[in-house]
């Protein structure tokens, strides 16, 4: 999929951007899982 965030920079930089703001989610969203979990597993003992 393809997100522009700054419409008016140049073809490359715009790509960048989108690649690091997609492995900031990425890395957000895995963070959260595992916090997630670990609270899950607390809550069973």
């Amino acid at each position: 999929f393809i997100i522009k965030f700054v419409p008016c920079v140049s073809p490359s930089d715009s790509s960048k951007d989108q690649r690091l703001q997609f492995l900031f989610l990425f890395h957000f969203v895995c963070f959260k899982r595992k916090s997630l979990m670990k609270n899950v597993e607390k809550r069973k003992k």
